[in-house]
């Protein structure tokens, strides 16, 4: 990690629930730094464990904040505040077997139903702050590092960090289709850690730029480009052509629809919409060869998913297997799919069409 200059924390301030809870709903406090990994949502006996700890004075660590004007964006301390939030709104009933407070019972109770007293412990309780100011994306994601005790961020996290609410909300948008979000084969952790959306940049990737690479050096200048309004939308026309007919492909989740394969298939698939192989390839019948290509895959196909899967190198492999895997088994040929000798003139045609 960058540890060439160290963030420091400017100021320490201490503000109570609810006046927390009001900056909140005026939006002048916020939880949706990017490079903030998806937190499980406490479960119940735990959130009201943080109810108990406010009204018995157990201590609580700091809130990390960074502020920009008169907006905290909290890094560390998310699940403390939305669980008090959701308790001080009546979201939030407390557990069966929360202790009791000063000999007094608080299980299963709202916070309407707590005395005057405990409604107004809660209230009033402060909570520590460690605000920062001022800090670019390479120190957010240096504290971030070391909040997390040193667990390194993955690419598709520090990514996260740079692209921006607008990118963000354009990755969720593709992710939220039904092929993502049912038919894919990633674990619940690995998506919310965002691999979802890790494919889905990786795909617009291929689509922009056929024959790159997917590592993270060649990615950056691509989501420069992404900032553009209009390359996102010719960018999802085309891809949702793609996600429409690979969900019908595969009526149900399969086990080899994972990170390193999706993207080929999202491009083979492209390679039958745009040449009007629809009729003769239906989504059936594409999805029938997927299953007989991934029961007995290829040897250099094999090769190419091994280290350095994400290198342009491997990933025109693994293309060009697929490829003629796929033209023997429908008497295809490269030509059919619009596959030429003169890759770079390829990809200049395909960028022009975009």
């Amino acid at each position: 990690m960058n540890q060439d200059k160290a963030v420091s924390f400017n100021k320490k301030s201490n503000f109570d629930s609810e006046r927390l809870l009001k900056r909140y709903k005026t939006r002048k406090l916020n939880f949706d730094l990017a490079i903030q990994r998806k937190e499980n949502i406490w479960d119940n006996k735990r959130a009201s464990l943080l109810i108990h700890s406010i009204l018995s004075n157990y201590y609580i660590p700091p809130i990390v904040a960074i502020k920009d004007n008169d907006m905290l964006s909290v890094l560390d301390g998310k699940q403390r505040l939305t669980t008090l939030f959701s308790f001080m709104q009546g979201d939030l009933v407390l557990d069966k077997n929360t202790p009791l407070v000063d000999g007094e019972k608080i299980a299963g109770l709202t916070f309407e139903d707590l005395s005057e007293e405990f409604q107004s412990t809660i209230k009033k309780y402060k909570f520590d702050f460690s605000i920062s100011e001022n800090l670019n994306e390479q120190q957010i994601e240096e504290l971030f590092f070391r909040l997390n005790n040193g667990v390194a961020l993955r690419t598709i996290e520090v990514t996260r960090a740079v692209l921006g609410n607008r990118i963000i909300s354009f990755l969720k948008r593709i992710t939220d289709f039904p092929f993502f979000q049912y038919k894919i084969n990633i674990t619940a952790g690995a998506r919310k850690r965002y691999t979802d959306q890790e494919i889905v940049l990786q795909i617009l990737k291929l689509i922009y730029e056929p024959n790159s690479g997917l590592n993270k050096r060649e990615m950056q200048p691509f989501i420069d480009k992404l900032k553009s309004e209009d390359l996102k939308a010719r960018l999802k026309s085309t891809l949702d052509n793609a996600i429409f007919y690979l969900n019908e492909a595969f009526p149900k989740k399969q086990k080899f629809l994972k990170k390193v394969n999706v993207p080929m298939l999202v491009i083979l698939s492209l390679d039958v919409i745009n040449n009007n192989l629809n009729n003769k390839v239906t989504p059936i019948k594409f999805g029938d060869w997927a299953e007989a290509f991934f029961e007995n895959t290829p040897e250099d196909y094999r090769i190419a998913c091994q280290s350095g899967s994400a290198s342009a190198q491997n990933v025109k492999k693994r293309l060009t297997s697929m490829r003629n895997h796929f033209c023997k088994h429908f008497d295809l040929s490269l030509e059919d799919l619009n596959i030429k000798e003169d890759a770079p003139q390829k990809e200049k045609e395909l960028n022009e069409a975009i």
